[in-house]
Order: C-alpha cells, then sequence, then structure tokens
C-alpha cells in the first residue's frame, strides 16, 4: 500500500501459548490491518479436544470491536479459570458468541448447550444458555439445565446501577449442589426444591429464598426434610422467617435476623450498636436423630428448649434453656444401655450452666454440675465437677464397678493458666482391655495439669 496508510497481511501460527496459565494448542490464523485503522482476524484453536473458531474487527477511528467465537467441545473449566475463577463445575460447550453484530453498542450475545455437565460431581443432562449483556444491561432470556429428574431455570434482566429482577427456580435437584457454594467440606444430600426471587438495586439487591430438602443428609448424619423461608437485604439485613430440621418425631426451629454489619469489623459498621437476634426452638424432639453414628448406636427420649442468640459475631450472648428427661443412652462400645439421662444446661449471657448432667447404670449412678464463663468466643472461667457412685461399665474396653469424684477448673501458675483435673478413683474392681496404646501422631496430647489418686486394690 501507500507509504502514507500502509496494509499488512499475515499467517500467524503457533504450536501452543499459555493464557494466564492455560494452554491453548494448534493456533492457525489470518490477520489484516490497514495502518491500524481497521484490522481483521480470522483465528482458530483448540484446547484439550475443544476447538474455538474467530472472526472479528477492531476499527480504530469508530472505536467499534466485533466478532464471532464459535466453540465446540470446548471444556468450560479452564475457560472459567481465565477469569481466575474455579468453581466445582464442569461441561463442554457448544455455541456462539456474538459481540456488536448488529452494530456499534449492539451488545454481547452468548448461545449455546452445555453438554456432559456437572456441577460439585452432580451430572447434569444438558444445560441451554442464552444470555446478553451491553453497557446498561444483563438479561437472561433462557437458562435450563436438566439433572435427573429435576431442573435449573433462570430468567431475568438487571440493569448496570439500576434495578433487578430476575428469578431461579429449582426442582428436584440433588442437595450435593449446594457444596459450590458453601464448599466440599459441608456435603449435602437429599432432593431440593427452591425458589430465589432476586429484586430492589443492583448495588444493594434483595433475595427472597424459599427452599425445602427432602430426605437429606448433612455431613452423613440423615434427615427427613429441611425447610428455610430466608429474606437477604444485603443492605441491611438477613431476615430467616422461618428455617426447620426434622427427622422422624424431632424437628427444631429456627427464626430471627442477622445485620449486615455483625460480619464487618467494629470500626467499619454503619451501626456500632448492630446485634443479630435469633430464636432457636426445640419442642418436646426425639433424640433419635443423635442415633446411628461412630459413637453411639442408639438414643430414645426427648430434647426440648429455647435459646435466643444476640449480641455480635466476635461477643455473641445467648439465653435459655436445653433439657432432656429421662433418656436412654447406648455408646457404640457398650454391651448395656446407660439408663436416665438427664440434661439442664443455662445459657445466661456469656454463661453456661449446666445445672444437671446425670445417668444411671446397673445400680448406681454418675453426675456431673458446673459452670463456663465465655468472654467473646474464648472459655475465660470454668468449673466442673463429677461424682459417680457404683456406675456399672460394661463396654469392650472396660468393665466393672466405677466409684470416685472429680473437678476439672483453671490452674493458675506464673507462667500458665491451663486445666488441672483433680480426680479420686477406685479401679479395685475394674478391668481394662486396651488393644493398643493410641499413636498421638503430629497431635501434642492434651496441655492438662494432672493430680489424680487411683485406688488399685
Amino acid at each position: 500500500g501507500h507509504y502514507l496508510r500502509p496494509q499488512f497481511a499475515g499467517a500467524l501460527s503457533s504450536q501452543q501459548i499459555i493464557l494466564h496459565g492455560q494452554a491453548f494448542t494448534n493456533l492457525k490464523g489470518e490477520i489484516y490491518s490497514d495502518a491500524g485503522r481497521v484490522t481483521r482476524a480470522n483465528l482458530s484453536f483448540k484446547e484439550g479436544a475443544g476447538t474455538f473458531d474467530f472472526e472479528g474487527l477492531l476499527d480504530y477511528p469508530n472505536s467499534f470491536v466485533a466478532g464471532k467465537l464459535v466453540t465446540q467441545n470446548a471444556d468450560i473449566k479452564p475457560l472459567l479459570a481465565l477469569a481466575d475463577y474455579h468453581p466445582d463445575v464442569n461441561g463442554l460447550l457448544d455455541g456462539e458468541v456474538y459481540l456488536n453484530r448488529r452494530g456499534k453498542g449492539s451488545g454481547l450475545e452468548i448461545k449455546g448447550e452445555i453438554k456432559q455437565g456437572r456441577i460439585a460431581g452432580v451430572p447434569l443432562q444438558l444445560a441451554v444458555v442464552d444470555l446478553f449483556m451491553d453497557r446498561s444491561i444483563v438479561r437472561i432470556n433462557k437458562f435450563v439445565a436438566a439433572q435427573g429428574a429435576g431442573y435449573l431455570v433462570a430468567k431475568g434482566r438487571a440493569f448496570v446501577g439500576g434495578d433487578v429482577d430476575m428469578t431461579i427456580d429449582g426442582k428436584a435437584l440433588n442437595a450435593k449442589m449446594l457444596s459450590v457454594l458453601t464448599g466440599p467440606e459441608t456435603p449435602m444430600g437429599g432432593l431440593m426444591d427452591f425458589t430465589a426471587k432476586i429484586s430492589g438495586e443492583m448495588r444493594n439487591p434483595k433475595v427472597a429464598l424459599d427452599m425445602f430438602i427432602d430426605g437429606g443428609n448433612y455431613a452423613g448424619v440423615g434427615f427427613d426434610g429441611f425447610a428455610a423461608k430466608v429474606d437477604i437485604d444485603t443492605a441491611d439485613r438477613i431476615t430467616v422467617k422461618e428455617m426447620s430440621l426434622t427427622r422422624d418425631n424431632f424437628k427444631t426451629t429456627l427464626d430471627g435476623f442477622i445485620p449486615f454489619d455483625v460480619f464487618k469489623k467494629v470500626a467499619e459498621r454503619n451501626n456500632p450498636n448492630a446485634q443479630m437476634n435469633l430464636h432457636l426452638h426445640l419442642n418436646k424432639a426425639e433424640l433419635g436423630v443423635f442415633a446411628a453414628n461412630k459413637y453411639i448406636d442408639d438414643i430414645q427420649g426427648q430434647i426440648s428448649g429455647d435459646i435466643n442468640f444476640a449480641g455480635t459475631l466476635e461477643q455473641p450472648t445467648a439465653y435459655g434453656q436445653i433439657k432432656i428427661d429421662n433418656a436412654t443412652l447406648r455408646p457404640a462400645t457398650f454391651k448395656k444401655p446407660i439408663t436416665g439421662l438427664n440434661l439442664s444446661l443455662v445459657a445466661d449471657g456469656q454463661n453456661l450452666i449446666l445445672e444437671d448432667l446425670s445417668a444411671k447404670s446397673g445400680r448406681g449412678d454418675l453426675a456431673v454440675s458446673g459452670r463456663i464463663a465465655m468472654n467473646g468466643t474464648t472459655v475465660q472461667e470454668y468449673n466442673l465437677k463429677g461424682l459417680a457412685r457404683n456406675f456399672d461399665l460394661d463396654s469392650q474396653y472396660i468393665k466393672g464397678v466405677l466409684n470416685g469424684s472429680f473437678s476439672l477448673k483453671p490452674h493458675v501458675t506464673p507462667r500458665r493458666t491451663r486445666p488441672i483435673l483433680t480426680a479420686v478413683a477406685d479401679l479395685e474392681n475394674i478391668s481394662f482391655n486396651i488393644p493398643k496404646i493410641p499413636e498421638f501422631g503430629d497431635t501434642p496430647p492434651p496441655d492438662l495439669s494432672l493430680d489424680v489418686q487411683l485406688n488399685l486394690g
């Protein structure tokens, strides 16, 4: 071309390029530039078994960018990683991405299907996506995903700097998908139905969530149903209208609110006096929900009580009482059950008062009482006492009748403060079966002072 307006045309190729840690291979294409005024490119490349074809232009004088990207079997995981986003999500994308295909400012369109998808390891049969974005709006024209007999649907729009109106519905979905939000350390199971309505302004949206999980489990503990109705006002608070957990005849409910201020540092709070207000209700719930784990073979009885939680996360307070009356417990290693199990635990601000923890076994009994004082989330003071009188022990590790007493409280020295266990125990008629001495490994033994007197007969 003319020296005042040179033209450039060339071919590009590369066996591999690394972009933000992700490898793309077999790059091939052609590029044309009119003295930097208009640049056009046609490129193709691969990522794994996926293929990408791009055709686009950059018009400098008119500040205009346009293009089309076609994907086939493109793994979405490395694509999300380009944005430094690493959720437990997999799938292959067949689709088309258009940028300003109707002219300057006409926006970004994404249309396609996600095959072989997985969320937190839960397979999705097919997901159909149709999104539109420009400088003023994000619009979900269609998002439908099938998972087993269930589905996930999203639709709505949000104006940048303005209002938002979106709805997300799920039906009969595997609740394990929640671990994408909560993390793999909190596994959840069961079938989940939910509706989330998002409204208000983009900078401070409001979310109304209605959820139910049927026949689920959390961290391996099963339940019949979990229900939640929660309103989230991101400018103010989380309001728990109702949250309940049921299994057989066990039911616990929670309601109240948590201001978002309590999640902030004290100096950053809009309201320095913000406090949470949550109410936990146990109405003669059956204890059987706690059975069938590696520590408890069976437990029968009822637990009741009400606890009100207030304060902040760094200085929480609790008021109320929890009681168990005349329950029966069989620990996993015991051959006979422990009967007459009673508990009376009172929460009084930052004090926990163990009024009574008692049980019977054989012709004897065991009783524990005491107090624990908290300073924020740290134990500040404690004093526990216990007494065993002819308490019958019959397990695979220990057998006999226990008599004795103990106390646990802080042991203050000029160098440090640590617990001291003071005990007197009669082991004359007790036999032990210890298959092996336990190994502590890298975990140090408890930092505990002992003042123990044993009668070995």
